[in-house]
C-alpha cells in the first residue's frame, strides 16, 4: 500500500541526481527495513523504496564513490595531500590500492563516516584507488 503524499519524487528529482543513490544506499542496506524506516523512504522517495532504489541506480548508473561505511574504531587514513578537510578519510582497501607515496597521510582510528574514495566534492581524483578512480 502506498502511502498518500503530497508531491511526487519523481518530480521532484532533476534526470540525474548526483549523490542521491550513494546517500540512500546505507538506508537500503538494513534487511528488513523496520516500519520507521520504511515510512521515511516512502516519504522521500514517494514510492515504495526498492523501486527507488532500482531507479535511482537506472537514471544514474553505478556510483564510482566508495562509500563503505567506518564504523567507530575502523581503520581509515587521511591524506593532507588528497582530502579538502579534517573530515576526508578512505578506508584501508582504497587506500592500499591508491598511489599516496610522498604524501601527508596518516592513519586513524575512524569516529564513523565513510569512505570519500571517488568523491570529487571531498578527495582529489589523483588520490582515487584503481576502483574508483
Amino acid at each position: 500500500m502506498q502511502p498518500n503524499l503530497p508531491w511526487n519524487f519523481t518530480q521532484q528529482v532533476p534526470d540525474k541526481p548526483p549523490h542521491i543513490p550513494m546517500i540512500l544506499e546505507p538506508f537500503f542496506e538494513k534487511e528488513p527495513l523496520n516500519k520507521g524506516l520504511e515510512l521515511s523512504l516512502w516519504c522521500l522517495c514517494g514510492e515504495h523504496p526498492e523501486s527507488c532504489r532500482e531507479r535511482l541506480k537506472s537514471v544514474q548508473g553505478p556510483s564510482k564513490v566508495c562509500g563503505a561505511l567506518l564504523h567507530k574504531s575502523d581503520i581509515a587514513y587521511k591524506c593532507a595531500d588528497c582530502g579538502y578537510d579534517e573530515t576526508c578519510v578512505v578506508c584501508v582497501s582504497c587506500f592500499n590500492n591508491s598511489d599516496h607515496k610522498g604524501h601527508d597521510y596518516s592513519m586513524i582510528s575512524a569516529a564513523g563516516g565513510c569512505c570519500d574514495c571517488g568523491d570529487e566534492q571531498s578527495w582529489k581524483p589523483e588520490g582515487f584507488c584503481k576502483n574508483h578512480g
